[in-house]
């Protein structure tokens, strides 16, 4: 039987991740979702804050949520690394977007709020995260508007004892 504590890579990343999302203050204030308790912010992890980007139009709740998804570009000139990108999308709908008492969009400020926690940030295990994308957009039934982040960091290539693991 599979050990359900083993995780992948990736896993351990989104992971990682998604703690540093919620344990922002900021970030779940403004993802404003009543099942989320502000004094124990890991509630927000599969209630708003999900390791992959959820589709809005396959949803079973109107909310705003964040999803975090991992890609690679493979090894870089030196096997040992590989680059990442990391992408992380605001999702809030249209009747939510306007946030009382703040400027900018519901999306914009979250948005603000993630390139503060993760641009730049070293706390991964690995070089810095850089913000190198940004782009706003609105889902095909413009019930939902959206903002993503695009981060690239180097890190390690899976590599155990500076070997590739090959049987």
């Amino acid at each position: 039987m599979r050990d359900g504590d083993k995780q992948s890579e990736v896993t351990k990343l989104k992971r990682e991740i998604i703690k540093l999302l919620y344990s922002n203050p900021e970030i779940i204030e403004i993802l404003d979702n009543e099942q989320v308790d502000p004094d124990c912010p890991d509630t927000a992890e599969w209630v708003c804050i999900f390791p992959y980007v959820k589709l809005a139009n396959i949803q079973e709740e109107v909310g705003t949520f964040i999803g975090v998804a991992i890609d690679s570009n493979g090894p870089l000139e030196n096997d040992r690394f590989k680059q990442l990108l990391v992408t992380v999308t605001a999702f809030c709908p249209i009747t939510n977007m306007q946030v009382k008492g703040q400027k900018g969009t519901r999306t914009d400020i979250l948005a603000g709020d993630i390139s503060e926690t993760l641009n730049w940030n070293r706390s991964l295990g690995m070089f810095r995260l850089k913000l190198v994308n940004e782009q706003e957009g609105v889902m095909s039934a413009q019930q939902y508007y959206f903002r993503t982040l695009q981060f690239t960091a180097i890190r390690g290539n899976d590599l155990k004892n500076g070997q590739a693991n090959i049987h």
